[in-house]
């Protein structure tokens, strides 16, 4: 069960990282011929909007992952549980960093301006740091060293 948790967290992870990644590749390229800073009369507010998404999540998903890591599922007794409380809490995080590439795409679409694909590179950024390592998850969910142990031979066999 601890095992499956990790495969899909781990491919959830990677899927949501990949599926920013294809939106930025899309829009470059529909993109490609427009100019960096085109006049925007209008739009001014969509050009900033990208921007203030990644600010929310950079500074919301923090209090987010830990008044939930607060709950009393993030300190259950098996670990199987508290990975599958894992699995939410980081889905939900790194669904607030997808959030802002995907908007900053679709924008970059509609204002025909590549600039807010800029902010595209930083969520791949930020994503890759947030990928669920044995460490990190060791870390957040204050596992014991033989929950640790446990995990780590557990994402050794994968």
């Amino acid at each position: 069960m601890i095992k499956d948790s990790l495969k899909k967290l781990k491919l959830i992870h990677q899927f949501m990282m990949v599926s920013v990644l294809i939106v930025g590749v899309v829009f470059f390229y529909l993109n490609k011929d427009k100019p960096v800073f085109p006049e925007t009369e209008g739009l001014e507010v969509m050009m900033v909007l990208p921007a203030f998404l990644l600010m929310v999540a950079l500074s919301v998903t923090p209090l987010f992952v830990k008044k939930s890591l607060k709950n009393p599922n993030a300190n259950s007794s098996t670990l199987n549980d508290k990975m599958n409380t894992y699995l939410v809490i980081h889905m939900s995080r790194v669904s607030f960093f997808e959030m802002a590439g995907i908007a900053s795409g679709v924008i970059s679409f509609i204002t025909e301006s590549t600039i807010n694909l800029l902010i595209i590179a930083v969520v791949l950024f930020i994503l890759f740091t947030l990928r669920p390592t044995t460490f990190r998850i060791a870390n957040e969910l204050n596992l014991s060293k033989e929950e640790e142990e446990q995990l780590k031979a557990l994402d050794q066999e994968n």
